[in-house]
């Protein structure tokens, strides 16, 4: 279990949340303008939170496994994806503090304009950090750093043909 890095298991909610945050937000703005029920903007915090909080999560869980990685990848290929996940997860600290001012301005149609505008920014942040971690993995190898020759199934056929 210690060989099981954290990171990517939980890095992938805030990418899911991040990329259809402008289209739920969107939606719930127009449920709000519909039926200005108070639920929709309870909706909203707990979406913004959820996105931070993962991301957040996210965000801790790759600095634990830097360490691990930086055997194999250099400091600046990493230190690359560390900057958008960290600029993901503060965008989506200010998404969320938008959110709580709609709970004071429910019917504030430039805030939730601003919302559902910026919630574009964590999307865009999300890309680039998943592309550059992407990178790691697969051009840079960052994946080998959790990889045991003994676990992996080519290592058990390799020792096989060797008797």
């Amino acid at each position: 279990m210690q060989n099981l890095p954290l990171h990517p298991l939980f890095v992938h909610l805030p990418l899911i949340l991040a990329v259809l945050a402008p289209f739920s937000l969107f939606g719930l703005w127009r449920m709000n303008r519909l039926q200005n029920q108070k639920w929709t903007r309870w909706i909203l915090i707990g979406y913004c939170a959820l996105l931070f909080g993962s991301s957040f999560l996210a965000m801790r869980l790759g600095e634990a496994d830097e360490e691990r990685v930086e055997s194999i990848v250099t400091e600046q290929v990493i230190e690359n994806h560390e900057q958008w996940g960290s600029a993901l997860t503060w965008s989506a600290g200010i998404l969320l503090v938008f959110a709580i001012g709609l709970l004071m301005k429910p019917q504030h149609n430039a805030l939730w304009a601003g919302l559902v505008l910026f919630s574009f920014v964590p999307a865009v942040f999300t890309v680039l950090a998943g592309h550059s971690g992407a990178q790691l993995v697969y051009q840079h190898g960052a994946g080998q750093a959790y990889a045991s020759t003994q676990n992996t199934p080519g290592a058990q056929l390799e020792q096989e043909d060797d008797d």
